[in-house]
């Protein structure tokens, strides 16, 4: 499966970023069949494959097979708007995150950091 890391390339190539790998599709998270086998309501979301130990995404409890439904009260229907959305904030920024997990919502707290402070 291809990983697609979240995160905010800027000028001097620092990283804003929850560091998450999202499973990379063609289409968004999956088929109806999918989504309905795991009880969504619509094939939308991103699926995330892995999280990076010690990273705000795993700080948050964000693990591999969740799904992430939207970020701040605004849907996420792909793993590329959750790219986008993350490309928005700035590092110290806390938003409310949505995930599926185990046929539920859950909401959890997530601060962006930095490429730097969050790789050591």
């Amino acid at each position: 499966m291809d990983r697609l890391p979240v995160f905010k390339a800027l000028g001097d190539n620092t990283r804003y970023a929850i560091y998450l790998e999202l499973a990379r599709a063609s289409r968004p998270l999956s088929t109806a069949d999918i989504a309905d086998a795991i009880g969504l309501a619509q094939p939308e979301g991103a699926l995330v494959a892995g999280v990076n130990g010690g990273t705000p995404a795993a700080k948050a409890g964000i693990k591999a097979g969740d799904i992430i439904i939207a970020l701040g009260g605004n849907p996420v229907k792909s793993p590329r708007d959750l790219s986008r959305m993350v490309a928005d904030l700035s590092p110290g920024t806390s938003k409310n995150l949505s995930l599926w997990r185990t046929g539920k919502t859950k909401d959890v707290a997530i601060t962006i950091g930095d490429n730097a402070a969050d790789q050591q």
